[in-house]
């Protein structure tokens, strides 16, 4: 064997391995963090709880996107009343997909329930783009 087989041997294992441990990285912040979807009639309905900081929102970004081109409605509801804390990463989180289902040409409601998420929202002047209740 060669040098450079021996190098492709371990780079291959050490590639392996690496997605091995972000598949199982991923895995476990997804198990964390709480949600809930349901599509109804071209309208997305997705309840999040626990809150949304930098860690959860790296997650909710691949898995929201994934059901927002999934089905592709006309209409997303996202149910923030379980949220008890966010940071300016929640906020480019709601950002985020408002720009994507702008761009389907579809709408966003925010349901906040708590007033310190409704407040942070509105101060951002997030709030006069997307619909906040």
């Amino acid at each position: 064997m060669s040098f450079f087989d021996i190098f492709f041997i371990m780079v291959f294992l050490f590639s392996t391995i690496l997605k091995e441990i972000l598949i199982y990285t991923f895995e476990r912040e997804v198990r964390k963090m709480k949600y809930t979807y349901e599509e109804e009639k071209n309208n997305l309905k997705i309840k999040l709880d626990e809150e949304l900081d930098m860690n959860s929102c790296k997650v909710l970004r691949t898995i929201i996107d994934g059901y927002i081109m999934k089905y592709s409605p006309i209409s997303c509801e996202l149910d923030m009343t379980g949220v008890k804390f966010m940071d300016s990463s929640g906020l480019g989180f709601i950002m985020g997909r408002y720009n994507l289902l702008n761009m389907l040409d579809a709408s966003l409601v925010v349901y906040t329930g708590d007033g310190s998420i409704k407040k942070i929202i509105n101060m951002s002047n997030l709030g006069e783009k997307i619909k906040v209740m």
